[in-house]
């Protein structure tokens, strides 16, 4: 009950939030309230960590509209999130994932193909990292790498998945 109560409260108190950065155009601080919310939702169940991954992908969008430098802080964040998860299920979580937000944002009108396949960009990088957790030292080399198939196969239309 009391869970409830104070889901119910940190919903107003984001719509508030919301309602104010709308008014007064503070575009970082929108991302940032997304990330805080996201960050909140991913220590939950799958339909929280979904939860998570809306707000992140909300934030991506919206990081898009101040700069490169937001952009990058934003998708670290969230590969952070990511690449964090435990057990061996990662990559089916993963995928899950990636395919839910997907469908998320067709039924929140992006149907333009390229934005919506930038949004989920970190999903495809993170599972592309996984196998690199228990090999740091070869990721630091292969990061890059990795970060310029995946921008260029969104970017070229070669996308493997979708």
């Amino acid at each position: 009950m009391l869970d409830s109560k104070r889901e119910r409260l940190a919903e107003r108190l984001f719509r508030e939030a919301k309602g104010l950065i709308d008014k007064h155009d503070l575009r970082e601080l929108d991302v940032y309230i997304h990330m805080v919310l996201g960050d909140y939702q991913w220590k939950g169940n799958y339909k929280s960590k979904f939860n998570a991954m809306q707000a992140y992908t909300a934030a991506l969008g919206k990081s898009m509209l101040i700069g490169e430098h937001v952009v990058a802080e934003t998708v670290a964040e969230v590969l952070q999130q990511l690449l964090g998860i435990s057990g061996g299920g990662s990559e089916r979580l993963i995928d899950r994932l990636e395919q839910d937000v997907r469908e998320w944002l067709f039924e929140q009108g992006y149907g333009d193909k390229c934005a919506a396949e930038w949004l989920l960009w970190p999903l495809r990088v993170a599972r592309r990292m996984l196998p690199y957790r228990l090999r740091p030292r070869e990721l630091e080399g292969d990061v890059n790498k990795i970060i310029e198939e995946e921008t260029a196969a969104m970017v070229g239309g070669k996308l493997r998945r979708g």
